[in-house]
């Protein structure tokens, strides 16, 4: 009886270290390798997921810089000018902020479902096209 109890932990065990596996590499971050190449500074979580990937000229950080969640999702994509917030960056779910000349800052979500959804649609092509 022992023999068999023990038997069903080990498997109970061995399925649960499996599935976890599985669902931990599952929520790997995608495209790290072309991250790295196109960016030259990148900072990280302490899991070494990438939290931040951009690109600096001299001490100034200088065009697109890509924002990431814990789990590697990107979250946000806007862009740097002469070492500031510059334009519109724009968020994964549909919402952005604007960041004027004058150092005003506007946040807000488009007005409609269609204005999100083309949002979300701006912001996967510029990931994509940042990350290819």
């Amino acid at each position: 009886m022992k023999f068999s109890l023990k038997f069903i932990n080990m498997k109970s065990t061995f399925i649960f270290v499996l599935s976890y596996l599985f669902v931990s590499h599952s929520f790997a971050q995608k495209n790290k390798i072309n991250i790295l190449r196109n960016f030259d500074h990148i900072e990280y979580y302490p899991d070494s997921t990438i939290r931040l990937a951009m690109n600096y000229e001299g001490f100034h950080p200088i065009g697109y810089c890509i924002e990431f969640n814990n789990l590697g999702m990107p979250l946000t994509i806007g862009e740097y000018r002469s070492g500031v917030r510059y334009g519109e960056w724009l968020n994964s779910d549909g919402s952005y902020t604007s960041y004027l000349v004058n150092f005003d800052i506007v946040s807000g979500f488009p007005g409609c479902g269609t204005g999100m959804s083309k949002n979300v649609q701006r912001f996967n092509e510029l990931y994509k096209k940042l990350t290819h």
